[in-house]
């Protein structure tokens, strides 16, 4: 019976599939959110390997940003000089370990003065009532314990910040994000990655892995740094950031100015349009 129901859903998927990539080959334009997630499109799409497709990446309401004031994190120590922040959804594919190794790892690179001044915030979507988020956070708990940081690990979850820590979710995620010295984006072939855009626009500086959409939002050494999907390629960015004020000051002013070129509503809209009249291909 079990064979026979598994069966009938591969069936079903693929009944489903066929008929997604049917219909998405009779667009006239198809738009694909980055470079990365281009390629994949090839290799899932077989009989669309030849169509052309051009990359329209998503946009950030700048404004928005510009306009969003800070507020205070209670969580977090005004004395805290290097706040080193992990904003995902608490799930296994964002790869959050990563972050929490690359911050244990940290300790052996820098002295002990230096260190203390450092933390470590893991931020993201939290949902009650979905176990992979429920049991992720307990384990990731458990990760920190293991290489004993309880005293430098901060917590939070997106369903308590807008009624017990702050006036609003965006409003405490923007400014963690500006408040940060860099953000730990660690989920390996991302399609594209909407945070270290948003953490490029604040001015603060992302480290990301060196794969999938990040590769294309971010310039490394000019306006993030990439690095191997290893604790120790992490931290050495991480240290690196700590101690070269030279290079976070020359971060943060470029990427600013790479989102307003590339991910801001405007640079959208505008080649959107050149799509629609047929002017870009």
């Amino acid at each position: 019976m079990q064979i026979g129901r598994r069966r009938q859903l591969d069936m079903s998927k693929y009944f489903l599939d066929s008929i997604e990539e049917f219909s998405t080959g009779l667009a006239d334009v198809i738009c694909v959110n980055s470079l990365f997630t281009a390629s994949v499109f090839k290799q899932t799409f077989k009989s669309l390997k030849d169509r052309e497709l051009t990359v329209l990446y998503p946009s950030l309401n700048t404004e928005f940003f510009d306009k969003t004031e800070e507020c205070t994190i209670p969580e977090i120590p005004e004395s805290a000089e290097y706040i080193f922040t992990s904003l995902n959804r608490f799930e296994v594919k964002k790869n959050i370990k990563l972050a929490i190794e690359a911050f244990a790892y940290l300790r052996t690179l820098l002295s002990d003065d230096e260190f203390s001044k450092c933390h470590l915030v893991l931020a993201g979507g939290y949902d009650q009532l979905n176990k992979e988020n429920i049991d992720y956070f307990k384990e990731l708990v458990e990760y920190v314990d293991f290489f004993s940081l309880p005293q430098k690990q901060k917590f939070t979850k997106d369903e308590s910040i807008s009624c017990q820590r702050c006036l609003s979710a965006d409003e405490e995620k923007i400014t963690l994000l500006r408040r940060s010295r860099a953000v730990l984006y660690t989920p390996h072939n991302e399609h594209f990655g909407i945070v270290p855009v948003e953490s490029m626009y604040v001015g603060t500086p992302v480290i990301a892995v060196n794969s999938g959409g990040p590769k294309e939002s971010i310039i490394h050494l000019e306006t993030g740094l990439l690095a191997e999907q290893l604790p120790e390629a992490f931290a050495e960015c991480m240290a690196r950031l700590v101690r070269d004020e030279p290079l976070v000051k020359k971060l943060r002013q470029m990427g600013p100015k790479r989102v307003r070129e590339l991910f801001a509503f405007e640079a959208f809209s505008t080649r959107l349009d050149h799509l629609v009249k047929g002017e870009d291909s």
